[in-house]
């Protein structure tokens, strides 16, 4: 209700010097009136309280009940030609509250209402300041338009939640597999580990604090060239660098002698 109050003192300004200047088809208080529900119904708990808990529930009557109040505030004004424009701005907020299917009641609401809109203009209950031809003429060029652009902004919403639908059931596998690699060597006796392309070891297994005797978490960020006798550092250093000119597509074979917390060297 605030928020309609707040509208309502905002459009009486600017509705009282339409109606001065003679610009105002219906009486000042419909175009008040229609431009506080407006503002109500902006709000999206008003459209949970009319359509339910979801925000993806009864399009049609969430969707009639805002363009039929825009409907009565652009014929207020004279600028009903303008409905299939504003019909996109609605129609963009509800997409977005819901999905790109809602593309469909905003384009049929929107039809019936310029059907009754132009009835009502040809036998004069409704009047325009323009011609009642061109405003014919003009409301089809907007309805084209509008209607473009409202397909635009529903593809685009739905590319949107594909997309992070992709993005969430790549997270779900990702912590899965994460998961699944942990479970694997946490109680392994093998100590694994993985060593980034500079060298420096990005992930040592637990069991390299029984195998090795050195803290596992400590080895982290460390060279692995500094771990090993000096004497095969040559011998892993090349080894290292075919692996990474081949990729990853061959397993690459080396056998060197590995310094434990002891001082000694094993082989690995």
């Amino acid at each position: 209700m605030v928020a309609g109050a707040l509208t309502a003192v905002l459009v009486l300004p600017l509705g009282w010097l339409l109606a001065q200047h003679g610009l105002m088809v219906l009486p000042l208080w419909v175009f008040v009136l229609a431009c506080a529900l407006l503002g109500v119904g902006s709000q999206s708990r008003y459209h949970r309280w009319l359509g339910g808990p979801g925000m993806d529930r009864r399009h049609t009557l969430r969707v009639a009940v805002s363009l039929s109040l825009t409907a009565v505030v652009n014929a207020a004004v004279g600028t009903g030609f303008l409905l299939p424009l504003s019909a996109v701005i609605t129609g963009a907020v509800h997409i977005g509250w819901s999905s790109g299917r809602t593309w469909r009641p905003v384009a049929v609401t929107t039809g019936v209402l310029l059907v009754v809109q132009a009835a009502l203009l040809e036998s004069g209950v409704l009047h325009s300041p323009l011609p009642v031809a061109t405003a014919h003429v003009l409301t089809a060029l907007t309805a084209a338009t509008g209607l473009q652009a409202l397909l635009h902004v529903a593809r685009t919403a739905d590319q949107r939640l594909a997309a992070l639908a992709e993005l969430g059931t790549a997270l779900t596998e990702l912590r899965s597999a994460e998961a699944w690699f942990r479970a694997l060597v946490q109680d392994s006796h093998e100590v694994l580990a993985t060593i980034r392309p500079d060298g420096t070891l990005s992930y040592v297994s637990p069991s390299a604090s029984t195998a090795w005797g050195t803290d596992a978490q400590a080895l982290r960020g460390t060279d692995f060239l500094d771990l090993l006798h000096p004497e095969d550092v040559l011998e892993a250093h090349a080894r290292f660098s075919q692996c990474l000119e081949a990729g990853g597509a061959e397993p690459v074979r080396a056998e060197v002698r590995l310094r434990v917390a002891a001082g000694e060297h094993r082989w690995m």
